[in-house]
């Protein structure tokens, strides 16, 4: 009996969800991210544990996604995934649907700054601008804290008002102490509004030039 063309095996659907990550990973170069070149690369566009430094995702994880493997992905995951790669709403849709999720609408909240990857000299300090758009039934003001699993790399806590069409922004002061080695370390982000918030990640480059 022959399967309806209409519905889509797990496997085949997995497959898909394999090629697309991969596709839309190979188109986006480490310059747009803000990360160097670097030598000796022997595929196009970021490499995936890049990615997953970027998302703020396991890479073990992620190379299993895009592998094909059977794993389970979260919306507020693939939303990381997403916005790593810059997917735009048609892209993500697709995502969404190969990845088997329902994706959650948030209703306004801190958008990821710009740029998204910070590089900051052992013993220095960045600052970040974060934009903030109020969200529902906040009130007049807004904090950020920031979050990071390696004790040398500290955000100092920042505050601001809305303005009267909504908006603000609160500039975020990052310090590396001299024992972090080189590398990216993912920073999370959360900006509260009341009781509402809304996480995203920062990767922090850390080079002794």
């Amino acid at each position: 009996m022959a399967v309806p063309t209409t519905l889509e095996t797990q496997p085949t659907r997995r497959s898909e969800l394999a090629g697309f990550l991969r596709a839309r990973r190979e188109r986006l170069s480490p310059q747009e991210v803000g990360l160097p070149p670097g030598p000796r690369r022997r595929t196009p566009g970021l490499r995936r544990e890049e990615l997953a430094l970027l998302a703020g995702v396991g890479v073990t994880w992620y190379t299993w996604l895009e592998q094909g493997r059977p794993i389970n992905a979260s919306v507020q995951v693939l939303d990381a995934v997403a916005r790593t790669l810059r997917l735009d709403q048609a892209e993500r849709e697709h995502l969404y649907r190969l990845a088997e999720a329902t994706p959650v609408h948030a209703v306004t909240g801190a958008e990821p700054p710009s740029p998204a990857v910070v590089d900051i000299a052992h013993g220095g300090s960045a600052n970040v601008t974060v934009d903030v758009q109020r969200m529902i039934d906040g009130p007049g003001g807004f904090t950020i804290t920031g979050k990071s699993y390696v004790p040398g790399i500290k955000a100092a806590k920042a505050s601001g008002q809305f303005a009267a069409d909504g908006s603000g922004s609160a500039t975020v002061a990052i310090t590396v102490t001299q024992s972090v080695p080189n590398g990216y370390y993912p920073l999370v982000l959360t900006t509260r509004v009341g009781d509402s918030s809304r996480t995203f990640k920062l990767l922090v480059t850390v080079d002794r030039d």
